[in-house]
C-alpha cells in the first residue's frame, strides 16, 4: 500500500499536464500528538503540490510514522499491565489557500480528505496487534518563508483525526518557479 501511494505520487510529479503550471514537491519530519498517549510518534511526509492560482493550491500528501506512538497500560488499582505501540501512515488531498505577509514570509489554512491506516500493538503479557483505516476530513494551519525562488520551508499543524494531530516541519521545492 505504501509503494503505490508514493508511486502514485511520484506519477503526478512527473507526468502531471500542466508543465508549465507552478509545482512544488516536499520532503519533512512531523511530531504525532495523539490525546492519552504519553510518548507520541514522530513521522515523515511527502508532499506534491500543484498552483491553481498564485494564492491556492492543491497538495496530495502521504505520511508514515515510522518511530511509534507509546502509551502504557494500567489496571483499575493503578498498577502498570503492558503498553500500545501506534504506527499512523496517511495519504491526504488538501486545498490549500497562502496569504502572503510581504515578499518573504506567508500564512496558509488548508482543509481536504484523508485515509489514514493505523497497526497496534497491544501488550499484556503477550502482543496481539490490531490494524484499522477510516477517512475523513483534515484541516490545518502554518506559516512559511521563501528561502529562495524555488526553496520554502513550511511550518504546518494539521488534525488528522478527532484525537490526533500533527505538527511538522517541510522543504518544500519548487519544480518551476513562478515567471515574474
Amino acid at each position: 500500500m505504501k509503494f503505490r501511494l508514493l508511486l502514485i505520487l511520484a506519477s503526478l510529479t512527473l507526468t502531471t499536464p500542466f508543465t508549465r503550471a507552478d509545482q512544488l514537491l516536499g520532503i519533512g519530519a512531523q511530531y504525532q500528538s495523539i490525546t492519552d498517549f504519553e510518548d507520541s510518534g514522530i513521522g515523515l511526509n511527502i508532499r506534491y503540490g500543484y498552483a491553481v492560482t498564485p494564492q491556492f493550491s492543491l497538495q496530495s500528501e502521504f505520511s508514515v510514522t515510522p518511530a511509534e506512538a507509546e502509551q502504557e497500560l494500567f489496571n483499575s488499582s493503578g498498577a502498570s499491565v503492558g503498553y500500545i505501540a501506534l504506527w499512523t501512515n496517511t495519504f491526504a488531498l488538501y486545498g490549500k489557500y497562502e496569504q502572503p505577509l510581504g515578499e518573504t514570509f506567508y500564512v496558509h489554512g488548508r482543509v481536504g480528505a484523508l485515509y489514514y491506516e493505523t497497526e497496534a500493538d497491544v501488550c499484556q503479557g503477550s502482543c496481539q496487534t490490531v490494524t484499522d483505516s477510516d477517512s475523513g476530513l483534515s484541516y490545518g494551519a502554518g506559516a512559511g518563508v521563501h528561502l529562495s525562488p524555488n526553496l520554502n520551508a513550511v511550518a504546518d499543524w494539521t488534525v488528522i483525526a478527532e484525537d490526533a494531530q500533527y505538527f511538522g516541519l517541510t522543504l518544500e521545492y519548487r519544480i518551476l518557479a513562478p515567471s515574474r
